[in-house]
């Protein structure tokens, strides 16, 4: 699914706007494609069902070759790419140029004018070779030119060729007058936009912007033996399509002339530069069908030269495609995908053992194991398949031992279809699920609870001996008339354990309403045993309470000794947890929800420790506590340090910083703040500043102010990166207040410690609903001249939440871009950044650094989690 949204988001933002109308007719010329496609199999229904046959007797070797041939296929490519950004001066490796192959490929079936349109996105594993954007876009427009030019330079000689020995009918002879055509205008058009003429004018009219990144190419130095040698690459590409489409026909034991290898690639070539949409899928299906047949194939065995060829020159590399993206480990799909698989494979499981055998593996079967163990396969696959849907949703948690219950569960699936009936279709997906769990094994590392396992498996007992005594004593006493059985001991025991742990009522048929609602009531106390217990065992470890006040002085100490950021402060409040180094040189603050350790900004290091190994030796033991870990708040100048640990970044919001010795009222930029002040004074407030320690009297003054405030914003005390009104805190800050003629306060803030050289910062900013407009500004104007004869050099005004996004790239920085810029909620931080804005501050952007992708899906409430003050901690106290 994210990779969809992904692809949807990337199509949205990078294509130029297209009519409706216009991409309807697209999507309905690929349809239209695809119908005749479909026709075509029905008509010939019976001459397609015998490529079955052939396709199973292809020769080995020959398929062997096809498949070297695809990997040639990947490799020039990719080797294409690095030869496009040499010709410009750049470098990049084969394997990134791969991947970026990959994933454009895959996407291209999607887009209007896929091939082409597909070289605008996927940068990022280009950017991380240290190449610029504007290489990458021109190097991708040489890429494309070099796949349009080598076409021509292949196929015009090779249809020419065939021409003169003239083994043409009308309809090549048709496709080859197309492609000498379309030869002249791509020359010609590209002659008048390297000259500034006809066709350069009419996109300058059409398209402003195609203009600005052809200028772009002209403007590059292009190397001409770097060029030549993409422009090599890409006819040995056109060359090796010839050979797949050779090596399908060999492979079937079919003579197919190479002539017809080669119209029959170049008819493929032209209908993926017609195709409008989806490649032209089914189109070129039933062109390359039609052309074999020319040539003395029967309609199957075109079929299958045409189904083997696409096989190795489309759906392979299409197949490598999605595994480009699904084979990231931090990708969401990594998460998502094997809960999917799961939840489908336990459907399957209960529909499979809902559903009779067929009676032809059931007699074959009986041959070789006992009923009873056919029965008793039955009712396994019947309750794995219960397991695995409830499963599913603590895959998606990603705890360690829901991982290892899916493999023993999806294991014994594959056994069980096998001997209750032969279904190798079923067993074969619980294969292939095996081989998801595999591939997706290093996602799953969160460890369970202790404690909620103890108590799942007392439950456990409790409740299965309970069920148990429930269900034997009602078997043994009830009157035979309710099943029609008097049951033994043997045979009531016998009963309930199949009733229990395989869900099997085989042989009980209820009589009367009573007997039908005594197996509902085991049914259900089942069912409830098994939920209640997959809650208990498959919980994730929650994280333990913050820690206590020897440990809290301790991390005082040390950010007092080594603290150099304007967030130190917050990270010996009340509310964090402490982690410090075995060799006592670092320390992380942080709080733990739903199994994630939320650090607040950076680890505080001694100048001993580097900041990575704090952050690798911080990482391995939430690994082993099973936890996984967000650094909330990280200065941009820090990202190369996660970034060099493979660990992602998410911008959240700029800081404001006025640098103090620039700051001043004078100039048309600050009118209207100086408005504000006069009017502020003009109404007979004025400013005072209260020392510390504060008076009883005065905290009882500004508790006023901050009830009255949080009471008219319906607003609570939050934690974690702010600090709360607590007496004990406030008493000992320095405090600037505004104060009406009767020295009423209507408006505070307190000043508290900034690690960082020559910096300040406040905590609190609060006002009464009296206090008049402008007050906060009087405030804060004031605050920078107090401080700047304190010799202050700069003030941190705090953090403007989803500012600055404007050149935020990927999806999840887009997406927080459009809420910012669209959703109503969001609209406060617009306000908040405005009025941060007018004391002209520099911008600091600020980045929530993750692991995986799926993470960012938790991010809310985790947050919200970390940011309560009432979890842990009195407030006000």
């Amino acid at each position: 699914m994210a990779t969809a949204i992904q692809l949807v988001q990337r199509v949205t933002e990078k294509l130029p706007p297209v009519r409706v109308s216009g991409r309807v007719g697209q999507i309905l010329l690929a349809l239209v494609g695809l119908v005749f496609a479909l026709f075509f199999i029905h008509s010939e229904w019976h001459e397609v069902g015998q490529t079955r046959t052939l396709l199973r007797h292809a020769d080995a070797g020959w398929i062997a070759v096809g498949l070297l041939l695809t990997g040639g296929y990947l490799l020039l490519q990719a080797l294409m790419y690095v030869f496009s950004f040499r010709a410009l001066g750049g470098r990049v490796s084969v394997g990134a140029s791969l991947v970026v192959f990959l994933k454009r490929n895959l996407l291209s079936v999607f887009l209007p004018a896929g091939g082409f349109a597909s070289l605008a996105f996927f940068t990022q594993p280009l950017k991380r070779e240290g190449v610029t954007r504007t290489q990458i876009h021109v190097a991708s427009s040489l890429y494309g030119l070099c796949g349009l030019v080598s076409v021509v330079v292949v196929a015009v000689p090779a249809l020419g060729w065939t021409l003169w020995q003239g083994e043409l009918n009308v309809t090549e002879i048709a496709a080859f007058a197309f492609l000498v055509s379309l030869t002249v205008g791509l020359g010609g058009g590209l002659y008048s936009l390297w000259q500034q003429g006809r066709v350069y004018q009419w996109l300058v009219q059409l398209r402003p912007s195609l203009t600005v990144a052809f200028d772009e190419l002209r403007a590059q130095q292009i190397g001409a033996s770097a060029f030549l040698a993409a422009l090599g690459m890409s006819v040995l590409i056109e060359g090796i399509g010839m050979a797949h489409v050779y090596v399908a026909a060999h492979a079937l034991g079919l003579a197919l002339p190479f002539a017809a290898a080669v119209l029959g690639y170049v008819v493929m070539v032209m209908l993926l530069i017609a195709s409008p949409f989806l490649r032209g899928l089914g189109a070129i299906e039933v062109s390359m069908t039609y052309l074999f047949t020319q040539y003395g194939l029967s309609t199957a065995e075109a079929v299958s030269v045409t189904l083997l060829f696409r096989l190795l020159e489309f759906w392979l590399p299409l197949l490598a495609g999605v595994f480009s993206f699904v084979a990231r480990r931090d990708h969401l799909l990594v998460r998502v995908w094997p809960a999917l698989v799961m939840l489908t494979l336990g459907v399957i499981n209960v529909v499979s053992a809902a559903t009779p055998a067929l009676a032809t593996r059931l007699h074959l079967l009986t041959q070789w194991v006992l009923p009873s163990v056919i029965h008793t396969s039955k009712g396994l696959v019947l309750v794995s398949g219960l397991w695995l849907m409830v499963l599913s949703a603590y895959l998606l948690v990603g705890t360690r031992r829901a991982w290892i219950t899916a493999v023993l569960l999806t294991s014994l699936s594959l056994v069980g279809h096998l001997l209750k009936g032969i279904d190798w279709e079923e067993a074969t997906l619980a294969g292939l699920s095996l081989i998801t769990l595999g591939v997706a094994r290093s996602a799953y590392r969160l460890r369970a609870s202790r404690r909620s396992t103890r108590l799942g498996l007392a439950t456990f007992v409790g409740a299965l001996v309970a069920v148990l005594i429930y269900g034997v004593l009602g078997f043994y006493w009830m009157d035979a008339r309710h099943f029609g059985i008097a049951f033994t001991w043997q045979q009531a025991i016998a009963a309930t354990f199949r009733l229990f742990f395989l869900f099997d009522s085989s042989g009980l048929t209820p009589r009367t309403s009573f007997a039908a609602t005594f197996l509902t009531s085991l049914y259900v106390g089942g069912a409830a045993v098994v939920l209640f217990v997959s809650y208990h065992l498959w919980r994730p470890w929650a994280g333990s309470p913050p820690d206590d006040s020897d440990e809290q002085q301790r991390a005082e100490r040390f950010v007092e000794t080594y603290g150099h950021a304007s967030l130190d402060y917050f990270k010996t409040y009340l509310d964090k947890n402490y982690w410090f180094s075995e060799d006592a040189q670092a320390l992380v603050a942080y709080r733990v929800a739903h199994h994630y350790a939320v650090v607040l900004e950076n680890p505080v290091v001694a100048p001993t420790k580097s900041l990575r190994a704090a952050v690798e030796e911080f990482d391995q033991w939430c690994r082993e506590q099973g936890q996984a870990s967000f650094y909330y708040r990280v200065n941009e100048e820090d990202l190369p340090v996660y970034e060099a640990l493979r660990k992602r970044a998410l911008p959240i919001g700029q800081e404001a910083v006025v640098d103090l010795t620039q700051f001043t009222l004078e100039g048309g930029a600050m009118k209207s703040l100086r408005n504000a002040l006069k009017k502020v004074e003009k109404e007979g407030y004025t400013l005072r500043v209260y020392p510390p320690p504060l008076a009883g009297g005065t905290l009882q003054r500004l508790r006023q102010v901050s009830d009255e405030w949080l009471r008219s914003n319906a607003r609570q005390e939050v934690g974690f990166t702010d600090g709360w009104f607590d007496e004990g805190k406030l008493r000992v800050c320095t405090v600037l207040a505004v104060e009406n003629a009767e020295q009423k306060i209507v408006a505070f803030l307190n000043l508290i410690p900034d690690r960082a050289f020559g910096e300040a910062t406040y905590d609190l900013i609060r006002r009464t609903d009296d206090a008049p407009n402008g007050a906060l500004d009087f405030l804060l104007v004031h605050l920078f001249l107090y401080l700047k004869e304190k010799g202050v050099r700069q003030c941190n005004l705090g953090l403007a939440p989803l500012a600055g996004l404007e050149t935020a790239e990927g999806l999840p920085g887009r997406t927080l871009r459009f809420a910012y810029e669209h959703l109503p909620r969001f609209e406060g931080f617009h306000g908040l950044r405005h009025f941060k804005d007018k004391f002209q501050p520099v911008w600091k952007t600020k980045y929530l650094i993750y692991d995986q992708d799926f993470d960012l899906l938790r991010v809310p409430s985790v947050l919200t989690r970390v940011s309560r003050t009432t979890d842990s901690v009195t407030v006000g106290a």
